[in-house]
């Protein structure tokens, strides 16, 4: 039986998530006593350095580089910039890069080919509840006491400006395909999508057991 916390942005999936998988192997398997984990494909370290050093991040997505380093990050920034980073790993993917080519969302009705991405009215900030900047991976969807996160279901613009992620985005930011139509009232389905393995972690698990295990 072996323990293994897995944070899925280092995976490859554009939300912080943090979460212990305990991973158990049938002993007459090959490869039950030598579980190596799952290999990290992506650092927080790579996308400061795109962001902040290089400016490839603002590039890709044809915007202009802020002209200051948030505060809160200004630290982590200097180090990088000191110590240089993994370049076998890619940078953490963030909101804006998983919701790039996604239509605004509709109101009161969907857009085509893009079922529950509808737009929820009312968002706002409160104590702890700032949204998910744009520019770094989503906070950690969760279920919420009622099936919404509140505050933490936003997403924040550059400006300050917030709004609710649709289902149809939080949808995105575990994994489910474009395509996958969830029925149901919002809070239920959030639900769902919250209490859910971010689908890339589950999928890398899987794969990875069983070429471990060579089965």
């Amino acid at each position: 039986m072996y323990q293994e916390e897995i944070d899925a942005a280092d995976l490859g999936v554009p939300q912080c998530r943090v979460r212990v998988f305990l991973v158990a192997i049938r002993a007459d398997l090959a490869g039950a006593d030598t579980w190596p984990g799952l290999p990290r494909t992506h650092s927080r370290d790579a996308l400061l350095h795109q962001q902040w050093i290089t400016g490839e991040y603002w590039h890709r997505h044809d915007l202009p580089r802020p002209p200051e380093v948030p505060t809160r990050l200004r630290g982590h920034v200097a180090r990088v910039a000191r110590t240089g980073i993994d370049m076998a790993r890619l940078p953490w993917r963030t909101l804006r890069d998983a919701l790039t080519d996604i239509p605004e969302p509709g109101n009161g009705r969907a857009p085509d080919g893009w079922p529950n991405h509808v737009a929820i009215p009312g968002a706002r900030t409160y104590r702890k509840h700032t949204g998910s900047p744009l520019d770094l991976p989503s906070k950690t969807i969760k279920a919420g006491v009622h099936g919404v996160a509140g505050g933490e279901g936003m997403l924040r613009e550059l400006d300050g400006t917030v709004r609710y992620l649709t289902i149809r985005e939080a949808a995105i930011v575990q994994g489910f395909p474009v395509d996958y139509e969830f029925p149901g009232v919002r809070s239920r389905v959030m639900g769902v999508i919250g209490n859910a393995v971010a689908v890339n972690v589950a999928a890398g698990l899987g794969v990875g057991l069983r070429e471990h295990c060579k089965l």
